[in-house]
């Protein structure tokens, strides 16, 4: 538990709390966005017609049912490769963890200590070649699926843009939030684990902060993985939504050159400038939603080691120039 000044034991190291912290939440959290994929099918959230929900959406949540149980050849090449990541990974750990002076002191689980190493290698293998392949694999899945919804409801006219609502992007941000919401908590952890080991080791760990450069950039590619098509179903329903209502502009202009009294004309104008400023609201709508959220934690996520790092250099300096 406990290893001589200068190494490090079981707990004196933060960053088991945080592995095992995450063992709890990241299936939770992926189980959830499971949940809410299927939820759409309530129309609950107004992203989708009713029409497209009672006609279609039960063939997007059988894809992913499909998914999930590995009945398709995409879907079990893509646990085989999982798989085969998470064993160079434990392969790695097992390698590094037989030469603890490479990092300058002795470690609970390294080779020198028989049972912390023995009982981590089971550990890791349970990390790294089953729980976090499966979360990854339902995470590509539940992406995979979502893209599949976006373009099939799109050519069903079954997209709802509101123009309104809250979340500047039409109501569309729920899809990348069903899509993201497991990496936060995945890149969070990363983050806390480098932390860790930036205070215990006092100096970069390669492969922590490796792991979390890797998280990192994940959540960045995962979110244009359904962002581009996302993007292009937003601009296609904005052209279709501006173009009725220029119509509609056109037909109220018609009436004004027709218009005989002043009250009518009065009505006809404060319709058409009403319609502008509807047209002005579905031009700003975002066409990436929650993308500056998704780089400004993937940022804050990354820097923090690196910042806490230097400010402990520069403590160091300081402290070493300084005679009391």
């Amino acid at each position: 538990m406990f290893l001589s000044p200068g190494n490090v034991g079981l707990l004196k190291h933060p960053g088991i709390w945080w592995f095992l912290i995450g063992q709890i939440w990241l299936p939770f959290v992926v189980q959830t966005s499971v949940k809410r994929f299927r939820s759409l099918r309530n129309g609950e959230e107004g992203a989708l017609s009713r029409r497209y929900l009672a006609d279609s959406f039960s063939e997007m949540s059988l894809a992913l049912d499909r998914w999930l149980a590995r009945e398709t050849i995409a879907s079990l090449v893509t646990f085989i490769l999982l798989g085969v990541i998470g064993a160079c990974a434990w392969g790695w750990n097992t390698y590094s963890n037989q030469h603890p002076e490479a990092v300058g002191f002795d470690f609970w689980d390294s080779s020198r200590h028989f049972w912390g190493y023995l009982l981590t290698r089971f550990y890791k293998a349970y990390i790294w070649l089953w729980l976090m392949p499966s979360l990854v694999h339902i995470q590509i899945g539940i992406i995979v699926c979502i893209r599949r919804l976006l373009r099939d409801a799109s050519e069903q006219k079954g997209i709802v843009l509101e123009p309104f609502h809250s979340d500047d992007a039409g109501g569309l941000s729920v899809f990348v939030d069903t899509a993201l919401n497991p990496m936060i908590p995945t890149v969070f952890i990363g983050s806390m684990i480098s932390l860790s080991a930036v205070l215990v080791h006092r100096r970069y760990d390669v492969t922590t902060v490796s792991g979390l450069t890797l998280a990192c950039l994940t959540l960045v590619l995962l979110y244009f993985a359904p962002g581009t098509t996302l993007r292009s179903v937003i601009q296609q329903e904005k052209r279709r939504q501006i173009s009725q209502i220029t119509q509609l502009q056109q037909r109220i202009y018609g009436q004004i050159s027709e218009s005989v009294s002043n009250s009518e004309l009065s009505g006809d104008v404060d319709a058409m400038m009403a319609l502008t400023s509807v047209i002005s609201r579905i031009r700003s709508l975002s066409e990436w939603p929650q993308l500056a959220r998704v780089i400004r934690f993937a940022t804050i996520a990354w820097t923090s080691p690196t910042v806490l790092w230097i400010a402990n250099k520069m403590f160091e300096k300081l402290s070493a120039s300084i005679t009391f």
